[in-house]
């Protein structure tokens, strides 16, 4: 994240789950970030560079949900 005196720059790294349309799922986000960065601090997010780190597939979702009940 780069914050100047009146603007900011967010970077950030996702999982998404396979299936889901990407560019949907980038307009969403930054929506959602321009809104609760300029609410939380009054600064404008002029960028949002979102990484995606890789892709889950319905079965890992279930083992992922699996073993946070147990642990």
């Amino acid at each position: 994240m780069e914050v100047g005196s009146e603007e900011v720059a967010v970077d950030l790294k996702v999982i998404l789950q396979y299936g889901k349309s990407a560019p949907k799922i980038y307009e969403n986000v930054v929506k959602e970030i321009q809104k609760a960065v300029y609410n939380m601090t009054g600064l404008k997010v002029v960028e949002v560079n979102m990484t995606v780190e890789g892709v889950q597939l319905a079965k890992e979702e279930q083992e992922d949900k699996t073993e946070e009940r147990v642990k």
